[in-house]
């Protein structure tokens, strides 16, 4: 069997919500892809529906899709953190540490950015 090929989806806006969702477990020519999306927060809220929110007609949460359970749903990993570097010479991101004042960052390795 070959290996997968590591498809690194970076922020999970609309776009990278949909790629994530649609491309997890897909097939390119004879790998599967492994799909991570990274994001700096935990869940998207669909912008149209704001001013409901704002006017207070709308509950948040009824407008949000949160990453780690959309992620477990379909089938990709979702990787918390804000992308701070990325090397596409040697298919890396850098990640900022979880905490603040956190040492160092953490990497990630991709074949597909």
């Amino acid at each position: 069997m070959d290996k997968e090929h590591r498809l690194v989806v970076v922020g999970g806006g609309v776009a990278g919500l949909d790629i994530a969702t649609c491309l997890s477990g897909k097939r390119s020519g004879t790998q599967t892809l492994a799909v991570t999306l990274v994001d700096r927060e935990t869940a998207y809220v669909w912008k149209p529906m704001l001013h409901t929110i704002a006017a207070g007609t709308s509950d948040a949460g009824a407008q949000e899709t949160v990453y780690a359970a959309q992620a477990r749903t379909r089938g990709f990993r979702y990787e918390f953190g804000e992308v701070i570097g990325i090397d596409r010479d040697r298919r890396k991101l850098q990640i900022a540490p979880l905490q603040v004042g956190g040492r160092g960052h953490r990497a990630w390795t991709n074949d597909s950015l």
